[in-house]
């Protein structure tokens, strides 16, 4: 229940419940790194985030998912709060198949084209590639592109 008494009904909505009780309470904390955001944090971050898909032509309420290529972790659920908030799926694409790096494309470029996401969300490592390294990572990209959290984030709200 959030504070006013009525049911949580989205992930975001949980969020932004814990923001407003317990605003400096770890919500993520990464294994490798010890990087963390409270609840305050989170929910902050991700009201940017959902404001920035929105501003680089994200659809709310679309079947069409958001994809990331993400390391699960701070920037991750960043996204994935902020995909809540707009009503609108998100796809994670295969980080984490080290030990055959052509199984995790195959199955990545699979699911570019099986979900035709509006636009992918890289993390720094996957964003780093070299030109024309996307396209044989991820097939088609979508209509919107690519980018990472932090170009979101940069749009602000005005």
């Amino acid at each position: 229940m959030a504070a006013s008494g009525q049911p949580i009904a989205t992930f975001c909505g949980a969020v932004d419940a814990a923001a407003a009780v317990v605003p400096d309470l770890p919500a993520v904390v990464e294994d490798r790194s010890g990087a963390s955001l409270s609840y305050g944090q989170l929910s902050d971050l991700s009201k940017r985030a959902a404001h920035g898909l929105l501003r680089a032509g994200v659809v709310s309420r679309c079947r069409r998912p958001v994809a990331t290529c993400m390391r699960r972790g701070c920037d991750w659920y960043v996204v994935y709060v902020a995909s809540s908030r707009l009503g609108t799926p998100l796809a994670g694409l295969s980080t984490d198949l080290r030990t055959d790096p052509s199984a995790a494309a195959r199955r990545n470029r699979q699911l570019m084209e099986e979900l035709e996401p509006q636009l992918l969300v890289l993390d720094v490592d996957a964003a780093d590639n070299a030109p024309g390294e996307e396209e044989e990572a991820f097939g088609k990209l979508p209509p919107l592109g690519s980018c990472r959290l932090q170009d979101l984030l940069q749009v602000g709200i005005e």
